[in-house]
């Protein structure tokens, strides 16, 4: 069977590190900030970003998940 394909997959999460400044003389390692996640829309032609709702208004017929540590 032929036909068009396309998929929407979720991009590694970036992460952000700031260093403590050391005017502050506060102990401990870096601190660690968290930023949601982005989407792609990748099909036959093309990729391009997109948004988390396009892709929960998609029609999918096959999900894959992630395994995550906690």
């Amino acid at each position: 069977l032929g036909g068009h394909y396309i998929a929407y997959t979720a991009l590694p999460k970036a992460r952000l590190t700031t260093d403590v400044p050391e005017a502050q003389n506060t102990p401990g390692p870096s601190t660690e900030v968290k930023t949601s996640r982005q989407w792609a829309y990748i099909s036959d032609t093309f990729v391009r970003l997109t948004t988390l709702e396009e892709v929960m208004k998609s029609k999918a017929y096959i999900c894959m998940y992630e395994g995550i540590e906690v």
